[in-house]
């Protein structure tokens, strides 16, 4: 992911994703925390990181190729959703 977005993936000790940030949440709502900002400061931390290497232009230059087909490929994207509507 670090090579296609072209930055630093920091990886944290959470993974729940939106469960957990709701129970950070409740945490405040109850004052077991002052502010969300507190609740995370207390509870995720960094465990890792990954940062682009060095195949990482090969995605931008992918990328460039595909907004300049783009404008041309959109009456097929439309005629393809269509095919999956019906």
């Amino acid at each position: 992911m670090a090579d296609v977005f072209g930055t630093e993936i920091v990886e944290v000790n959470v993974t729940q994703g939106a469960a957990y940030g709701a129970a950070l949440l409740a945490g405040v709502g109850t004052s077991v925390y002052r502010n969300a900002v507190e609740a995370c400061e207390r509870t995720v931390h960094e465990v890792g990181s990954t940062k682009p290497g060095p195949n990482a232009g090969a995605y931008t230059e992918a990328y460039g190729r595909y907004r300049a087909l783009y404008p041309a490929l959109v009456p097929e994207f439309k005629r393809a959703a269509q095919r999956q509507i019906q």
